[in-house]
């Protein structure tokens, strides 16, 4: 295993590498290459706060431009973990992908304090009798411009679509519509035909339906 507590271009003989662009911060973090393989690309401007970052065999972690992170990543054996230029976070968030699964989060994302993201169950889970795999691990695509609440959870095989919100302490088990509010545990569509802004002085005109020549939702 490699440890590193510095952000900086980096590579060793087992093929991990990292490639880091300029104005980065990295406070109170660390970074493990826990096999071979792995690559760690990050954009400029980006900060990493009390962060734990591990790497397994073949994985990959893309930050984009400006993000600020805070909390822990897990990038499993032949996963991948994309998070888009911008994105937020304020405390606390876990990350898991493992089992050959994808995590991607889009640009302008705001993820609040204890989000969980993660593409699997934790453990396996088999049916008794004939020995069939009841919950594999699958991907999570979470689209440009979601705001996921303080502790809302994020399982495997869902997509969200850009735009909307997933209310605080709810738990997202199946795919959520773009420009909606989900709440609850399962969380479920209370609200369709929104958007939302970080301040008053924002106009994130794209996200609008009006601006997409879409019919609005009640």
């Amino acid at each position: 295993m490699r440890l590193l507590t510095a952000l900086s271009n980096y590579s060793d003989d087992s093929n991990n590498k990292m490639i880091v662009e300029d104005g980065c911060k990295f406070d109170r973090s660390r970074i493990s290459f826990r096999e071979s393989g792995s690559i760690v690309s990050v954009g400029k401007n980006v900060c990493f706060y009390n962060c734990d970052i591990r790497l397994g065999k073949n994985s990959k972690l893309y930050v984009g431009d400006g993000a600020s992170i805070d909390g822990r990543i897990d990038v499993g054996f032949n996963s991948s973990v994309y998070i888009g230029r911008g994105v937020t976070v304020t405390k606390r968030l876990l990350i898991r992908a493992v089992e050959s699964t994808t995590i991607k989060i889009g640009d302008d994302c705001i993820i609040a304090s204890d989000v969980s993201i993660r593409t699997n169950d934790g453990h396996i889970i088999y049916d008794a009798t004939t020995r069939e795999r009841l919950n594999p691990s699958a991907p999570i695509d979470i689209e440009d411009h979601v705001w996921l609440c303080d502790e809302c959870m994020v399982f495997k095989g869902v997509t969200i679509g850009q735009a909307s919100v997933i209310a605080a302490r709810s738990i997202v088990t199946k795919s959520v519509d773009r420009n909606s509010i989900y709440a609850g545990a399962p969380a479920k569509k209370v609200r369709g035909g929104v958007t939302w802004e970080r301040d008053v002085k924002t106009v994130s005109e794209r996200f609008y339906l009006a601006s997409l020549s879409l019919p609005q939702e009640e």
